[in-house]
C-alpha cells in the first residue's frame, strides 16, 4: 500500500484522465506484485469552482453521496479492482455536487461486519442511517454509523478495519 501511495500522488498530478491513471496501476500492480495480489480503489477529484466530482471506482464499496434533499446517489464500480486481471478497462464519471451535500467512503470492514450469527451489517443497513442523515451534522452521522456496527457486531471482534471518511460541501 505505501509503494501504491507514493505511486499515486507520483502520477495524479501528470494525468488529467482517471481512466488512464487507473490502467497505469493495474499494469504496474501486474508488474510488480505476486500473482493473485490485487486492491480496489476509490479516487475522487472535486472541484470546488465548478462543483463537480470527478471519480472512478476500481471494485472499491461504493461510496455515497448524501444530497442536502435526503436522496442517495451510489458511486458504484467503474472497473474491476486493480491488478484481478490487468488490462482492465476503468471508466471516468462525473457527478454534480451542490451546496449542503456530502459524500461518504467507508471501508469494507464497516459492510461486512459479522453479527454473532453470522449476518453482515451490510449496505442494507448503512444506507437507512445515511438516508436520515441530511440534515445531521457529519460528526453525529459517524458516531451513529459506528454506533449501529458496534451494536450490530455485539460481542463479536471486528474481522477488519472499519474506516469512514465524510466531507460537506458547503
Amino acid at each position: 500500500m505505501a509503494n501504491m501511495q507514493a505511486t499515486l500522488s507520483a502520477r495524479l498530478p501528470l494525468t488529467g484522465n482517471l481512466a488512464e491513471l487507473a490502467g497505469q496501476l493495474d499494469a504496474e500492480i501486474a508488474r510488480s506484485t505476486p500473482a493473485g495480489t490485487f486492491l480496489t480503489m476509490f479516487i475522487g477529484l472535486l472541484d470546488q469552482r465548478t462543483m463537480t466530482l470527478r471519480w472512478l471506482n476500481a471494485g472499491h464499496d461504493a461510496p455515497y453521496v448524501i444530497r442536502a434533499a435526503g436522496d442517495l446517489v451510489s458511486l458504484t464500480a467503474t472497473g474491476r479492482p486493480l491488478g484481478i486481471l490487468p488490462g482492465g478497462q476503468f471508466a471516468e464519471q462525473v457527478i454534480d455536487i451542490h451546496p449542503g451535500d456530502s459524500l461518504f467512503l467507508y471501508t469494507d470492514g464497516l459492510v461486512e461486519a459479522f453479527a454473532i450469527g453470522g449476518e453482515e451489517f451490510g449496505t442494507g443497513r448503512l444506507e437507512e442511517i445515511l438516508q436520515r442523515a441530511c440534515a445531521k451534522p457529519l460528526e453525529q452521522v459517524l458516531s451513529e454509523v459506528d454506533a449501529a456496527v458496534r451494536a450490530h457486531r455485539g460481542a463479536t471482534e471486528a474481522h477488519d478495519d472499519t474506516t469512514m471518511v465524510a466531507v460537506k460541501m458547503v
